[in-house]
């Protein structure tokens, strides 16, 4: 799947720039955001944090 941040963004109601620190790892993410970026990503939220049960 190709999505730009910018794309990402718009669809869970962030900022580019929000999208680009949690991708470098530069901020602490909530489980709320987080299941807002698997939302606009269409996978589950397990998926998203590695959840390997």
């Amino acid at each position: 799947m190709s999505i730009s941040q910018e794309e990402l963004a718009f669809r869970a109601g962030h900022h580019q720039t929000y999208i680009g620190m949690v991708e470098r790892g530069e901020c602490s993410i909530s489980l709320l955001n987080a299941k807002k970026i698997a939302d606009a990503l269409n996978v589950k939220l397990d998926y998203l944090i590695g959840n390997d049960d």
